[in-house]
């Protein structure tokens, strides 16, 4: 029994397709034994890319009508970031909900927005920002969470 990376041949043999620079589609994984259900999948990925371009492109493109940018992972500014990135940004974004005894809702506010990440929610439109979604909502100081004496606060 030969040991690769400190893995057994059965561990190794599971895993070194899975290596970096192999590309490996898991269709068999996934249960697609038929031709139709893989061609079924690719129609889903090939919208979900489609869907992932288009929004990526319209982001940029307001971001170019407005002359405005959004800093890079260096934080420098750019007008063309990736959707990744845009993503990356967003995390850590809360909704903050404050619940009394009788699990009635008393409060509720968004927490770790910052300018940042107000301006790329406002860049996604008016859907995104429509009363009573986004305005109305309290935006907490960055990382602060409210307190309130007996009261449970669950994060959803």
């Amino acid at each position: 029994m030969n040991r690769r990376y400190g893995l057994r041949d059965d561990q190794w043999e599971r895993i070194k397709e899975l290596l970096p620079g192999r590309i490996v589609v898991l269709a068999d994984t996934l249960f697609l034994k038929s031709p139709q259900r893989i061609a079924a999948l690719m129609m889903v990925m090939i919208l979900c890319l489609m869907v992932y371009n288009l929004t990526q492109f319209q982001i940029r493109a307001k971001l170019g009508d407005c002359a405005d940018t959004l800093p890079n992972q260096l934080g420098k500014p750019t007008s063309t970031p990736t959707l990744r990135w845009i993503f990356q940004l967003m995390e850590g974004i809360a909704l903050v909900r404050i619940f009394n005894h009788q699990h009635a809702l008393i409060h509720e506010a968004v927490s770790n927005l910052n300018d940042i990440r107000i301006k790329i929610i406002r860049l996604f439109g008016h859907t995104a920002c429509k009363p009573g979604a986004f305005h109305q909502l309290e935006y907490p100081a960055q990382g602060s969470f409210a307190k309130v004496a007996n009261h449970q606060t669950r994060m959803i």
